[in-house]
């Protein structure tokens, strides 16, 4: 009888290990939002790089997920887009892609698609990636809650 209750305990464990595992990744940022806003520079494909800020946020609810961004380079370029996915992770760092929906950066194309992603707090790095080649960095102050 003690083999079994072992096994069965054993299976238990596994289960709630790979079960917490998924949770952890699939619904840990269930109610989390961000919010930021940094200076830095951008580079569009076909320019060099320019000073610019961003402004972002990032809200999910329940398998919801919502949220922008806007980098505004030099006094010219403005990429601006909507996230379609993104995670918080312990209020550290946060992720987020989605698609560009207006872009004039010298050589850059929209619609495409981004990803964004940092840490959260002050003076916190944050990078932007755009399938068309555009790349911005920035020093940021990003809540995360």
């Amino acid at each position: 009888m003690r083999p079994r209750r072992t096994s069965v305990m054993v299976l238990a464990l596994a289960v709630a290990l790979v079960l917490g595992g998924f949770a952890d990744t699939a619904y840990a940022s269930t109610g989390k939002q961000m919010q930021g806003q940094g200076t830095g520079s951008i580079k569009c494909p076909l320019a060099p790089a320019l000073p610019a800020t961003i402004n972002m946020n990032l809200f999910l609810n329940k398998g919801s997920v919502g949220g922008s961004f806007q980098i505004i380079g030099g006094m010219a370029f403005v990429v601006q887009g909507s996230a379609t996915a993104g995670q918080i992770r312990d209020n550290n760092t946060f992720s987020m892609s989605g698609i560009v929906s207006f872009t004039n950066c010298l050589g850059a194309t929209s619609p495409t698609t981004f990803t964004l992603d940092g840490d959260c707090g002050a003076m916190a790095p944050v990078d932007f990636k755009a399938a068309d080649g555009t790349t911005a960095a920035f020093i940021a102050n990003v809540a995360c809650a």
